[in-house]
């Protein structure tokens, strides 16, 4: 699932209540419509015509913000109880939405059973190194790093309703988090995350086999220091 699909399954619940429950939170929304910004930049740097997408994208992030109070809570009518997604969006947007999510197909990684089985198997070690020299890391860095093991993790427990656009997200915020932390560790414990630099390299290995034209994606996800 890519960025724009996510996104218009979104918007395909009943309810924001019944989104909020199945796991869609108000930031991943919000990276979900700049990913799509993103592409749509680079679509047009590729000659594509890209204005129906232009005019829309204002309208989406409305419908999005619409549906959420402003601290990002769930709205609710006073009568009817939790207002309906599809209640801020137009058949004409979600029908350009779709076409956007076709286009993404072609750019998004897609992370197979074993690979995220890979992902869960690289928590779980990098959950065991942290615990062993969380002491010995900067203030802050070992909490930040564990909050993004659980939204890792948590990403992996929704994947049926959240899908790919939002553990690739969470994947490589861990990553970059698991390249300070591994630069923060005295030397004498770096062999501690020989485990979570092997999983890494499965990771990127697997893309490069299945999805050639991933590759380069894959490689910046899981770079040499964690690659291997």
């Amino acid at each position: 699932m890519n960025a724009a699909e996510f996104l218009y399954d979104f918007f395909d619940e009943e309810s924001v209540y019944d989104a909020d429950q199945a796991g869609y939170r108000f930031p991943d929304l919000v990276a979900a419509l700049d990913e799509i910004g993103k592409a749509t930049d680079q679509w047009e740097r590729e000659g594509r015509r890209v204005k129906g997408f232009r005019s829309s994208l204002p309208r989406w992030r409305k419908s999005v913000t619409m549906a959420f109070t402003d601290t990002g809570e769930i709205r609710w009518d006073e009568i009817s109880g939790p207002v309906g997604t599809s209640d801020f969006m137009s058949d004409a947007d979600k029908d350009l939405l779709m076409y956007a999510a076709e286009l993404l197909d072609s750019c998004t990684l897609r992370f197979t059973e074993e690979q995220r089985n890979n992902v869960r198997n690289l928590v779980s070690e990098a959950n065991t190194v942290l615990r062993g020299i969380a002491d010995g890391m900067p203030d802050g860095l070992a909490l930040y790093l564990s909050r993004l093991l659980r939204e890792t993790e948590t990403a992996l427990d929704e994947y049926a309703i959240t899908g790919d656009f939002v553990l690739d997200r969470a994947v490589s915020r861990l990553r970059e988090a698991l390249d300070i932390a591994m630069v923060q560790t005295p030397e004498d414990k770096q062999s501690m995350w020989d485990k979570v630099k092997d999983l890494g390299k499965q990771l990127a290995i697997g893309y490069m086999i299945e999805a050639p034209a991933l590759a380069l994606t894959a490689a910046q996800m899981f770079p040499p220091q964690i690659g291997g």
